[in-house]
């Protein structure tokens, strides 16, 4: 997995998108298929989980999200069985990978860090209303609790790639 101090010294493709959440209701997105890009709408920057919202959408780009839903859901029976627990699989990644990079960045800071991050990623999971319907709940979490809960425990185990 990429480290997240490479993320920010290479950068991400990033387009700023006025009126993103007022359109969407989304403060920030993965965008594209071949050429992925994350999208963020201007007023999100200095709010709180602002920078979690970008590790968890430059980690959909980064890993190129959307090219393999596609892969898969064009393979018959078979991708589309597999589709729902990629997608879950997906969305649980990016949280871990979001938690963890918002530690690594707040380790700068050893006093602070670790109460920061988890701040900063807890602001994350509000950021955006949670799922209503059944689906995107389990991919999601039941709450945004449980959100918190199941990324903090999956960033445990993540092995960074050496720098």
């Amino acid at each position: 997995m990429i480290h997240p101090l490479d993320m920010l010294e290479t950068g991400l493709p990033v387009a700023a998108a006025r009126g993103l959440h007022r359109a969407t209701g989304l403060w920030g997105r993965a965008f594209g298929v071949l050429r992925p890009f994350v999208e963020l709408d201007r007023m999100a920057e200095g709010l709180p989980g602002f920078e979690a919202l970008v590790f968890h959408e430059g980690l959909h780009v980064q890993e190129r999200h959307a090219l393999v839903g596609i892969v898969l859901l064009a393979i018959p029976v078979v991708g589309w069985i597999l589709w729902p627990f990629w997608r879950r699989e997906q969305e649980i990644r990016a949280d871990a990978f979001a938690f963890a990079a918002c530690r690594v960045v707040a380790s700068r800071d050893p006093i602070r860090g670790q109460k920061v991050a988890e701040r900063e990623f807890s602001a994350f999971c509000l950021m955006h209303p949670h799922p209503r319907d059944w689906f995107w709940r389990w991919c999601y979490g039941r709450n945004p609790s449980h959100r918190y809960e199941r990324a903090k425990k999956r960033a445990g185990s993540i092995r960074w790639r050496e720098r």
